[in-house]
């Protein structure tokens, strides 16, 4: 009988090559395909975990296909490519017999793969693969991080710190859940969850707050999150919510809001006494906001699809909060499809951007109003430096964010917070404070 399920490294194949295509991420990747194959969902857990290793490992695979098989990888069609990719990685770093690599070697039209070129691969240590290459290349092959984020880490932060990073970004990432404050109390969640076979650790600073040490089951698959009792999200986003330091019936633009954690959590805060215009340019992230907001029992925050270049508003606002598309290096553990195609070169695509946010900002923040500018990567030009630029070019005062949490911001910008994977147990994050005069 012929067999009817797709090889789970096919899947996976399939799913990174879109992602690397179209510069996409895992998640919305994962999502369209297993919509558009439901009876495949039972594989998504695994194929999600095996996709993620072969990021984190792309550039050591890629070495190997090179300097083993003599084989130029981005030379091969994309699908092989990537079908190859997910073999080297379960000969090298799984235990996968021989019979089953070669069954599915045979879907590589222009590769042959042999039992030798399987025994080669498996039996050459890691060490002998770096020996041929020095410096910067080595440390990025072995990390697989693209040569320019090599550099540019470790001119930020030095060797030692920029190698605990690395080592950071490849290990399995820390994960954090909000307590759904509006719908049960941070001490009955945890107990609830107890239950499922979840362990939590209570954070220290923010109450409402858990990281997850152990779970035995997806947690989105668990009652409590169906039902809005919690949210996932990492503890370094939480900063704004509290750092905004809005008034009850303030009015408060969220510029860049999908996928809602900010609104969602600054709404919680409030208890609902709070007004919240939340705003987003593509109305695919739009419509997950709203669907994430509804899980929430959050029906009362205006949802609206706009470049935020040209806002619809006739007002001002008490406060607005920036935290806009980014080069993401603070995520190169969570996300790190981004390494395949991150350049050097976007910084300034996203300097550029988010400079314009903020001078669009000045039109519609009252006077005395707060801005509260964040990011989820590392880069001086996306943090420090937009805070100077706006410093110099706008009638801002820069101001601590109120809670002592991270390290302080770098180029002097002491009341800035910088937060590392490494040192926080978060994603890279930076926040800044800034009143309008």
């Amino acid at each position: 009988m012929k067999n009817r399920y797709t090889p789970i490294e096919v899947i996976t194949a399939k799913i990174i090559s879109k992602v690397e295509e179209r510069k996409a991420s895992l998640r919305s990747v994962m999502e369209e395909y297993f919509i558009a194959n439901p009876q495949e969902s039972v594989v998504r857990g695994v194929v999600r975990a095996y996709a993620i290793s072969v990021f984190k490992k792309y550039r050591l695979i890629d070495t190997i296909i090179k300097d083993i098989l003599n084989i130029d990888p981005y030379k091969l069609d994309i699908f092989e490519k990537n079908l190859l990719r997910s073999l080297v990685y379960e000969i090298k770093f799984r235990k996968i017999n021989n019979k089953k690599i070669l069954k599915i070697g045979k879907r590589l039209k222009s590769i042959q793969l042999s039992k030798k070129d399987i025994n080669s691969i498996r039996n050459l240590s890691v060490k002998e693969i770096l020996s041929n290459y020095r410096g910067i290349e080595r440390i990025g092959i072995e990390y697989s991080l693209p040569d320019w984020i090599v550099e540019y880490l470790i001119n930020l932060l030095g060797k030692p710190e920029a190698f605990k990073l690395f080592k950071k970004f490849n290990k399995k990432q820390d994960i954090w859940i909000r307590t759904n404050t509006m719908l049960i109390k941070p001490s009955q969640l945890l107990k609830r969850l107890k239950k499922k076979g979840v362990i939590l650790e209570k954070d220290n600073l923010f109450h409402e707050t858990f990281r997850v040490i152990e779970s035995k089951r997806n947690l989105t698959h668990l009652e409590e999150y169906k039902r809005g009792l919690f949210y996932i999200q990492d503890k370094s986003s939480l900063l704004t919510g509290h750092a905004i330091n809005a008034k009850t019936w303030d009015y408060v633009w969220d510029m860049c809001s999908a996928p809602g954690g900010k609104s969602s959590h600054l709404y919680q805060i409030f208890k609902g006494k709070i007004n919240i215009i939340a705003t987003d340019w593509k109305i695919q992230r739009i419509k997950t906001m709203k669907n994430i907001l509804e899980r929430l029992r959050i029906n009362n925050i205006p949802l609206i699809v706009t470049n935020s270049v040209f806002p619809p508003f006739n007002r001002i606002f008490d406060k607005i909060i920036i935290d806009p598309d980014c080069s993401s290096l603070g995520r190169l553990g969570q996300s790190p499809e981004i390494r395949l195609w991150l350049t050097r070169d976007m910084i300034l695509d996203f300097q550029k951007q988010q400079r314009k946010l903020i001078e669009i900002s000045t039109d519609y923040l009252k006077k005395n109003g707060t801005l509260v500018y964040s990011t989820c990567t590392l880069t001086l030009e996306e943090n420090e430096e937009n805070v100077i630029w706006a410093l110099n070019n706008f009638p801002f005062i820069l101001e601590p964010v109120d809670i002592e949490f991270g390290l302080k911001g770098l180029k002097g910008l002491n009341y800035t917070r910088r937060l590392y994977p490494h040192i926080h147990s978060t994603t890279g994050f930076f926040i800044a404070k800034l009143r309008y005069q």
